[in-house]
């Protein structure tokens, strides 16, 4: 075998570069060079004094026999000025042709047949063909291209493209993306979630308030299967709600829990809400389908024609997006009455559900509105869709605000817990424009309260998040 770098030239070459490659490369190969003291074998061609040598095992050289490639450095520290110099070996410490050597500190003390690579020279152990010793104390191998993990004595090679994370759990990493290690070894972020600074953060909705929350999907834009919301309040709610541009403000008088959905883009409805309504001492579950897209038409021309005639063109201006309430416009508007209170404040321990029933391809056929009291006494109303009105919800999300007409509600108590269930998957979107229907719609009511964000974990089958007021 011909050793690169050693012929009559580069033996009176020096090098700083050439010393660091010849270094490198054999540590590379498991190969511990040894350093030899200054007297030589008789007969060594003399190139100059050779305080300090550091020498390659001995290997088989096709013309020269069996020699070593050492470098000669002035002192004990290896420098530019070291030279390469190859030296003869004694016959006996190389190996037969096609075998490779196994080395251990820097002396021949085995071989292995060809294909094989050396493990344990002290039992004479090579890896079969294909694989590379991961320890030698229990002489394991893994297969080339795995690597072996931080703990060998467990015989775990991690994967292709992967590298030891944790050696008691025997987990690995992938190189790229590295899931399992984020902050700390085996600390995957999951399905939507992204490692940020050492931490899982899922996608950001900005300032969760009011009529912004996170938006949910299903993370395939395929519909969301038999969904299911839950607002227990652990607070008493109450809220002042003032009317859309201004006017007097009712104390205690009501809000909106409003499930804002999606559904796929190219439909005449494009946005479907379902609504319990608490309002003139009554909670009203409500179903209302909507076409943005001709109600924003109607609102922008309503507004240009009051900018036209004058006047108050405020007060005008206000009356719009109720005038723009039609059957073209909102194309389901169902209610059903649920209870009667006492008073528009909600106490602390009641429940308010929508459960969605869908047929096969995901489309909304109806669903029931229940309210449990905190008694535990439950009150429900089920409501059918009409067949020409009945999609899949793609995205949806919740936000609790004023009870109607684009109205604020300012609670001055209120808290409790929010859960999303499906018999599928649900992921955190972000925030508005939907991506699965490109929709960038959100309720006019609005509100004081604010969400809690979601997660880790950013995807399941069950979600929560709090409510603030």
């Amino acid at each position: 075998m011909r050793l690169p770098g050693f012929d009559a030239e580069s033996g009176l070459y020096r090098t700083r570069g050439f010393y660091c490659a010849f270094v490198a490369e054999h540590e590379a190969n498991g190969v511990t060079l040894q350093e030899f003291p200054s007297q030589l074998p008789s007969g060594t061609p003399a190139i100059g004094p050779f305080p300090h040598l550091l020498c390659q095992p001995c290997l088989q050289d096709p013309v020269l026999g069996c020699v070593k490639q050492c470098v000669s450095c002035p002192g004990p520290i290896p420098d530019e000025r070291c030279t390469p110099v190859r030296l003869p070996c004694p016959a006996s410490e190389c190996c037969p042709s096609g075998e490779s050597p196994c080395y251990l500190s820097g002396a021949s003390k085995s071989c292995c047949p060809p294909g094989q690579s050396c493990c344990n020279p002290e039992t004479n152990f090579c890896c079969p063909p294909g694989e590379i010793c991961c320890d030698p104390k229990t002489e394991f191998c893994c297969p080339q291209g795995q690597t072996c993990c931080c703990n060998p004595e467990k015989d775990f090679c991690c994967p292709l493209g992967q590298l030891c994370c944790d050696p008691q759990r025997n987990l690995c990493a992938d190189i790229q993306i590295d899931p399992l290690n984020c902050g700390a070894c085996g600390n995957a972020c999951g399905q939507g979630a992204t490692c940020v600074n050492g931490q899982c953060v899922c996608p950001s909705a900005g300032t969760l308030t009011s009529s912004n929350n996170v938006l949910l999907y299903d993370s395939t834009c395929n519909g969301i299967q038999n969904l299911k919301v839950s607002l227990k309040f652990t607070q008493d709610i109450v809220a002042t709600v003032t009317p859309f541009g201004g006017g007097t403000s009712t104390s205690d008088g009501g809000f909106t829990l409003q499930l804002n959905a999606f559904n796929p883009s190219g439909q005449g409805t494009s946005w479907m809400q379902y609504i319990f309504l608490v309002s003139g001492n009554a909670i009203n579950g409500q179903v209302q389908y909507w076409n943005i897209a001709a109600y924003n038409n109607c609102v922008n021309n309503c507004d240009q024609n009051c900018a036209n005639q004058g006047g108050n063109v405020g007060q005008c201006q206000n009356n719009c997006p109720g005038h723009c309430v039609t059957s073209q416009t909102q194309t389901v508007n169902l209610s059903k009455h649920i209870l009667d209170l006492s008073s528009n404040t909600i106490p602390a321990g009641y429940v308010f559900e929508v459960d969605l029933n869908n047929d096969s391809k995901g489309n909304i056929t109806g669903g029931t509105f229940k309210v449990t009291d905190n008694q535990g006494n439950p009150t429900s109303q089920q409501f059918q869709v009409d067949s020409n009105h009945q999609f899949p919800i793609v995205a949806f999300q919740v936000n609790i605000v004023g009870p109607d007409n684009l109205s604020n509600s300012a609670f001055t108590s209120g808290a409790g817990t929010i859960a999303y269930e499906s018999s599928g998957q649900l992921c955190i979107e972000g925030g508005i424009p939907d991506t699965c229907s490109g929709s960038s719609t959100f309720t006019g009511e609005r509100s004081n309260a604010t969400y809690g964000t979601i997660g880790p974990p950013c995807c399941g089958s069950q979600l929560s998040q709090s409510l603030k007021t």
